[in-house]
């Protein structure tokens, strides 16, 4: 299975892990293997946060904590998706655009509430 680009936003760090998790991390293979393939799939800001690491076993559990402290901190990605639900724009006068805002919302809710968030409250 082919993992999709990872560019560093934290809105979609936990797919990516479990993703990554899936398909390397917890499978029995060499730690060096294992950075090879993350390394593959990394672009952008990602990419660059592990600039620097040569490509060894020895540095396959620091380039992962690197990233996770980056990108995997649970407040970081709850914030990121309050931020993204306060700036949605309401939808324009057409059925279209009124479902592409319905379903942007629910998708960034349900992400919170996967992570524990009370999302029925008046703030949102």
């Amino acid at each position: 299975m082919e993992l999709s680009k990872v560019n560093g936003n934290v809105l979609k760090w936990y797919e990516f892990w479990d993703q990554f998790s899936s398909n390397a991390y917890d499978r029995n293979i060499k730690d060096v293997d294992k950075l090879l393939y993350l390394r593959s799939v990394l672009e952008g800001e990602a990419k660059k946060a592990i600039e620097g690491f040569e490509i060894t076993s020895a540095n396959c559990k620091i380039v992962i904590d690197t990233l996770r402290e980056r990108y995997g901190k649970t407040g970081a990605i709850v914030d990121a998706h309050y931020v993204v639900l306060y700036r949605t724009r309401a939808a324009r006068n057409c059925v279209k655009d009124c479902r592409d805002v319905l379903n942007k919302i629910e998708r960034h809710l349900r992400v919170l509430k996967s992570l524990g968030k009370d999302v029925n409250h008046n703030h949102l």
